[in-house]
Formats: C-alpha cells, structure tokens, sequence
C-alpha cells in the first residue's frame, strides 16, 4: 500500500521520545476546530468521534479535547498529487501510484487552521511521541472541504484531553482512557464482523 496510509515524518520528535499508535481513538475522528494562541503558546484541537461516543455511552454531541500547552513547533504539509494521467475514483492501484509519484509540500498552519476550522478534516492516522517535558502529535487525514490530503504535527511541553460539551468546561479524560476506549470499539468491531 502507498507510504501515505503510514506516516513517519517526524521533523520535532522529542529526543529519546516513545512513540505510539493514537489509530484506535482517532481514526475516523473528525477534526472540527482548532484554536491556536500563540502568546499563551497554547493550541487546542476538538476532534468528534460519534462512533465512540455512542460505543462509550458518553453524551451526544460532546467533543475530546486536545490542549498543549508550551508549543513549539507547528507544521503542516499537502500532498501534492501527481500530475499523471486521471485516476480512477475506484481503483486503490491507481490511487497508489497518484501518490508514491506526488510530493509532500509545505502549507501555511493559518490557512490549515483556518480549512479545519471550516469545514473539518477526517483524522486519518494518528501518532504521538512523548518524553520527558515534551510530547509530540503527528496526524494525517483528509479536509472535508476539498478532500485534500495534510499531514501536520505540532511540538509541546504538554498535553491535557478533556470531554467537552455545549461549551461547558468538561471532564478531565485521560488519554489513556481514550485509547481504551477506541481499543475496545474496534476490537467490538471486529467481533461483529466475525460472528
């Protein structure tokens, strides 16, 4: 399968830090917003999962909050397709070859900010790398807008995940939690479709 399915584009990954899979709580998210301050050097991302919510028995609606706090770096990147013959909607071959011969460019973070503050973006793929005072998030997905695809990661001292709800201030949810939570919906999944 092509290179974009797998991102290993680790720019500002902490010195001697632990990388992990974020795939199960995160996959099929959608980013809806986010909020960047660059005097506080805080970024908040709110990404909605109505699979785990209704999986988790959490309120309709509510959104898993991503806070960093001391940020220090943030990047975005496009896939530039290649410019090749048209590909075919249906065929995963054409698909690939569209993409191992298309290139990865810079894009503006103010102007990615402000596509997934639009419309969204389809969280693809996930990762996290966290050391001692530092944790670093890579993702990848689709903006809803244009279908473009971005991979962008950002760099801080810290990460805090809360469940928010119409505004509210929320509940502390660990990220660990929320892994065991995507963990679980997908290992639900494919015990369904075994049966």
């Amino acid at each position: 399968m092509a290179e974009i399915f797998h991102i290993d584009d680790w720019l500002d990954r902490p010195p001697g830090g632990a990388c992990r899979s974020l795939w199960d709580c995160l996959h099929d998210a959608v980013l809806r917003s986010i909020t960047s301050d660059r005097m506080a050097r805080t970024l908040v991302l709110d990404f909605a999962s109505d699979h785990l919510l209704r999986f988790g028995r959490l309120p309709e609606g509510a959104r898993f909050r991503f806070r960093l706090e001391g940020v220090r770096a943030v990047r975005a990147h496009t896939l530039a397709s290649w410019p090749g013959p048209e590909r075919q909607p249906s065929s995963w071959e054409t698909h690939e070859e569209w993409y191992d011969k298309g290139r990865q460019e810079s894009h503006s973070w103010s102007e990615f900010e402000a596509l997934c503050n639009t419309t969204g973006l389809d969280v693809g793929n996930a990762d996290i790398n966290t050391a001692e005072g530092a944790v670093a998030l890579l993702l990848s997905g689709n903006a809803r807008a244009n279908d473009q695809y971005f991979i962008f990661s950002i760099r801080a001292e810290r990460l805090a995940v809360r469940l928010v709800h119409d505004g509210d201030a929320g509940e502390d949810f660990a990220l660990e939690r929320l892994e065991q939570l995507g963990h679980d919906f997908w290992e639900a999944f494919a015990a369904r479709g075994q049966s």
